[in-house]
């Protein structure tokens, strides 16, 4: 069975100008509590429609009310895991430690190594509490990945990159596939971007090559299917997730994505509340179950 955490979706509404009713999302956990591995709690984001407002004023009232909403949800019977933001005051993360929560999701605003200070700052306040599980938002920089103990990480990347022709290729350590390191990203497509596959020395072509046949692909079937090159990133990300440590959780989505993921091992899924909430909820039940 699929197992599937949900988010909230608070990014989302909140790139959109639009906002999510806190009893709406806590009636739908609810009714739909047997089919969530775990979820993640409503929290709010200062500013609106990617204007970050980033005031010690309005980033502090956006801290309180997440925290608000934890508790109320708490109240309601629920088990949210809180949601840490950078910027935040760091208090918001002790007091969350304090109510002995034991899976927090941290969410830097900035990716990979440009986060990686405050990251430092958020897993020294942690090592006081060595109970508690944590769980990365948007990010799964293999930097990050192996620098911190994470429990779990969730990304989209492996769908999105994809349909831009981009594959991910592990370099080389002493001979073997290190995923330590951050990967070359190739382009296959007809319009280059970054590096590019017809633009290879034959090192790097055989690089690529080697990697393909681990994974019993073809590159000519790479550059042609984009559910190839989705199943070349899942491996990816997989096998990142075995020299980590760490739970990748693929963002997901109805249809093909669902399909693609559990035909390559991938279990453990991220869906938006945000996406669901006007759907029936036979949709989440169908997609855990495996009824489509």
């Amino acid at each position: 069975m699929t197992k599937v955490m949900l988010d909230c979706g608070a990014y989302s509404a909140w790139s959109l100008g639009d906002r999510i009713e806190l009893k709406d999302y806590i009636e739908y956990i609810r009714r739909n509590a047997q089919y969530l591995d775990c979820y993640i709690s409503l929290d709010a984001i200062p500013g609106s429609a990617y204007q970050r407002e980033l005031s010690r004023e309005r980033i502090d009232q956006a801290s309180e009310q997440s925290y608000r909403n934890q508790q109320n949800m708490k109240e309601a019977g629920l088990h949210p895991i809180p949601v840490f933001h950078q910027d935040d005051d760091f208090q918001w993360l002790r007091r969350y430690c304090e109510d002995q929560e034991n899976y927090i999701a941290l969410a830097p605003f900035e990716g990979a190594h440009h986060c990686i200070g405050w990251l430092d700052d958020c897993f020294r306040v942690l090592a006081d509490y060595p109970q508690v599980r944590v769980h990365a938002m948007g990010t799964t920089s293999p930097l990050i990945a192996h620098r911190y103990n994470w429990t779990s990480m969730d990304s989209g990347t492996w769908f999105r990159q994809a349909g831009a022709a981009l594959i991910p290729v592990p370099l080389l350590k002493d001979g073997q596939l290190d995923y330590a390191l951050s990967p070359d990203i190739m382009s296959l497509g007809k319009y280059p971007r970054g590096l590019h596959i017809e633009d290879l020395d034959d090192y790097d072509l055989g690089r690529v090559n080697r990697w393909l046949a681990e994974l019993g692909i073809e590159l000519t079937q790479a550059r042609t299917d984009y559910q190839i090159r989705q199943r070349i990133w899942i491996a990816y990300f997989k096998n990142l997730g075995l020299s980590s440590s760490t739970r990748i959780v693929f963002v997901s989505v109805f249809g093909k994505l669902r399909q693609v993921l559990l035909q390559c091992g991938a279990e453990y899924h991220l869906l938006s509340y945000y996406q669901l909430r006007d759907v029936p909820d036979t949709k989440l039940q169908n997609y855990v179950t495996g009824y489509l």
